[in-house]
């Protein structure tokens, strides 16, 4: 739901809902689509729609969302509580983890962030084992992102293990 104003022309002021298209109808302009724009270009449109229509000259439009049935984020993999959470303001990788139910016990730290409208692949984020340590993996989620905790990869041992003496290996080549 949005608010559309002109300045200076209030009865050209109305509230407007954006179809699962990404159109809103506005009165003598008709069908807009805006559904990709941010609001800056959405008000460019509108502005442009009215004045090539001869409607209003040297048109100023407003935009306000009024209110917004907004994506979630998706959590998926090693958490406690896998599934979609709203992503409501400013919301954080570590936030949506906590929300999430934290780490499971068999939860690997190499987390990948699939941006929804990003074709450059996957974000990768090592983690460290405390997340108080290091804050500047601590990266922005966006609206439709994708968050997936992979296991933790399994070590085998074979052979003597004596753990009461210090334990020191290679791996080979």
């Amino acid at each position: 739901m949005i608010e559309v104003g002109v300045y200076n022309v209030p009865e050209l002021s109305s509230k407007a809902r954006i179809g699962n298209s990404g159109d809103v109808y506005l009165p003598l302009i008709d069908y807009v689509h805006v559904g990709d724009l941010t609001v800056e270009e959405a008000q460019t449109l509108i502005e442009k729609r009215l004045q090539d229509g001869g409607f209003v000259r040297g048109a100023h439009v407003t935009i306000f969302l009024d209110e917004s049935a907004s994506q979630g984020v998706t959590v998926l993999g090693e958490v406690g509580r896998p599934g979609i959470y709203p992503a409501v303001g400013n919301r954080k990788l570590y936030d949506l983890i906590s929300a999430a139910g934290g780490f499971s016990a068999s939860a690997g730290r190499k987390v990948s962030i699939i941006r929804q409208h990003d074709p450059s692949g996957p974000i990768t984020v090592n983690l460290p084992r405390n997340l108080a340590d290091d804050l500047q993996d601590n990266v922005e989620i966006l609206p439709g992102d994708t968050i997936t905790v992979p296991r933790a990869p399994i070590i085998y041992v074979v052979g003597d293990v004596d753990i009461r003496q210090g334990c020191s290996w290679t791996t080979a080549p």
